[in-house]
């Protein structure tokens, strides 16, 4: 009887173990970081966000824009005579926030993708969305849309679902090259916008402090987002670099949507 005690709980926490891994794990290594330091110009701004605001002011704030975000959203809810929204903060956000809450995580993307139809990559950034903005929409007694505040634990159950969608995520490419599959490169092009939005979830993550700086960030471990996405950006680069280098010019679109995602996947 001991035995089969034994031999059951170690089926357990072998299955726990099996099933608490992220998906694609064995993945095409990226090279190996390397720590130098950094160029510091005297009007250069760094840290997160790096991406999805508008930063072309002095002296830019994060927190004040996210501030202003917010209220835009909260100014735009339906009036009590009306369901429509007062503007297009609130529409749209009301459609991120529907968009990632009524819906569990998507199938990640395949290899080649000839079809701009994976839905992975997005609904991981709506959820970033949500948690960074952190706003639930509800129905009110009246029968009337409104915006609320979410609690920590809301929020963080938002954040959670994007940071396993990051975990998750596929970074192979299928070459266009040798062997390849794909018409024209096409696969390229599909695959570029998913790795932007891989890296605009990414970075909400970092400047909401779910992902935190010198601690969950870092490239040891297979299944981290910071590896998967260098994992990715590695694949394309050198998927990309044929087209980006072409001397003809061949594919000149597909190479500045490419150059485009590789310098988002630096900064």
């Amino acid at each position: 009887m001991k035995r089969i005690i034994i031999l059951l709980a170690f089926i357990n926490i072998f299955y726990s173990s099996v099933h608490a891994q992220c998906q694609n794990k064995k993945s095409s290594d990226a090279p190996g970081e390397r720590v130098n330091n950094r160029l510091r110009p005297g009007n250069a701004r760094y840290g997160n966000p790096y991406t999805m605001f508008k930063m072309d002011v002095k002296d830019f704030d994060y927190t004040l824009a996210l501030s202003q975000i917010r209220q835009n959203i909260l100014n735009g809810k339906p009036k009590i005579d009306q369901k429509d929204f007062q503007n297009d903060y609130a529409d749209l956000y009301h459609q991120i926030f529907v968009a990632a809450t009524d819906a569990s995580e998507p199938e990640v993307c395949p290899d080649l993708q000839d079809e701009e139809n994976c839905l992975h990559p997005q609904w991981v950034k709506n959820n970033a969305i949500v948690y960074l903005v952190g706003l639930k929409y509800q129905v009110n007694s009246s029968n009337i849309g409104e915006f609320v505040e979410m609690n920590d634990s809301i929020k963080n159950y938002y954040a959670e679902r994007a940071y396993k969608g990051l975990q998750n995520l596929n970074p192979k490419i299928e070459s266009c090259w040798v062997g390849g599959r794909s018409d024209g490169c096409k696969n390229l092009r599909n695959k570029s916008p998913q790795l932007i939005q891989y890296l605009q979830a990414y970075d909400l993550l970092k400047t909401g402090g779910k992902i935190a700086h010198n601690a969950d960030d870092n490239s040891s471990d297979d299944c981290n987002p910071r590896n998967k996405l260098r994992q990715f950006a590695a694949n394309m680069y050198r998927n990309s670099d044929p087209i980006i280098n072409s001397s003809s010019g061949w594919k000149k679109k597909q190479g500045i949507i490419c150059s485009s995602v590789l310098g988002m996947a630096a900064i």
